[in-house]
């Protein structure tokens, strides 16, 4: 907010680490740190026409303009930090 307060442009912003993983990686994480004993079902299949081979959240533009540095970069933390947001705004939606 203090951004836009002192005259900065609206515009998006990539938070990340600048560091890219694979979907399977990720889907890999997230079984073992949801603790998961049951394969999840999933399909591999090819890309599809237009998607990126890759795709890596590049930090730099956040961090010019707002000092900004990720906190957070392992996907142990990531998936475990995500999972306890869902599981709090879930228990205050159900209330």
């Amino acid at each position: 907010m203090r951004w836009l307060k002192d005259g900065g442009r609206g515009r998006a912003f990539n938070l990340g680490t600048g560091e890219g993983r694979s979907v399977l990686e990720m889907v890999a994480t997230a079984q073992h740190v949801l603790t998961r004993n049951t394969p999840m079902d999933m399909e591999i299949v090819g890309r599809r026409a237009g998607d990126p081979p890759r795709l890596v959240a590049d930090p730099r533009a956040a961090q010019a303009a707002f000092h900004w540095k990720p906190t957070r970069s392992d996907p142990d933390t990531l998936i475990r930090t995500a999972a306890a947001f869902e599981q709090a705004h879930a228990a205050k939606a159900e209330v």
